[in-house]
């Protein structure tokens, strides 16, 4: 091999090892690390299954009648930070995945054509955001994660696999069932961790 092709063979390595770099960064993290990570992401991810899933953001008090569809309690969205679908979606995509996220704004943001009964949960309509006061509760509002319970399953790249125990509460709270060992998992999208399981649960009676 002359000089100037190994030139080129050697910057065309330095490259494909820059690039593995770039993609693989996401791999490396500690269990430790992943475990502080993966609680983060439960504790946030409350607040998103309860207003996705669970009683939802609350409708504006002020808003009297009986509509489908009110405004929302403004003093709910001030103290959490977003006013619109699309900042409602954007904070859901700094805690799950952009796949799992496809599902949940796919059932909450869109009505499906041709279904009856079929609503979005929440639209906004000139830049104010809209609630459906008929949405029903699917999954529990109260959801607490145990989070010193973690344990780093699996590792793989750009996948961690762990698990947690979680307390699920009835919907007066006045019951509780522990639930341990609950599987989920992490994964890298563009060098990010986030959930990519969803992390809802319901209460069962008797369970």
């Amino acid at each position: 091999m002359n000089k100037r092709k190994f030139v080129r063979f050697a910057c065309l390595l330095l490259i494909l090892v820059c690039i593995f770099s770039l993609f693989s960064c996401g791999a490396d993290l500690s269990d430790e690390d992943a475990a502080a990570r993966a609680a983060q992401l439960l504790e946030q991810s409350v607040l998103i299954n309860r207003i996705y899933f669970g009683s939802g953001i609350p409708a504006d008090p002020t808003v009297i009648g009986d509509a489908a569809y009110k405004r929302a309690d403004p003093a709910f969205l001030e103290a959490h930070g977003f006013y619109s679908v699309e900042q409602l979606k954007k904070k859901t995509l700094e805690v799950y995945t952009s796949y799992c996220a496809e599902d949940i704004f796919f059932n909450i943001f869109t009505a499906v054509v041709g279904v009856s009964d079929s609503r979005a949960r929440y639209r906004d309509d000139s830049g104010t955001l809209y609630v459906d006061t008929k949405a029903e509760v699917l999954y529990a509002d109260r959801v607490e994660f145990d989070t010193d319970s973690i344990k780093i399953e699996k590792s793989k790249k750009n996948v961690i696999y762990f698990t947690v125990d979680m307390t699920v509460y009835s919907a007066d709270e006045s019951k509780s069932q522990t639930l341990k060992e609950q599987s989920f998992s992490l994964r890298s999208e563009n060098g990010v961790w986030l959930l990519d399981t969803p992390t809802y649960a319901v209460y069962f009676d008797g369970r």
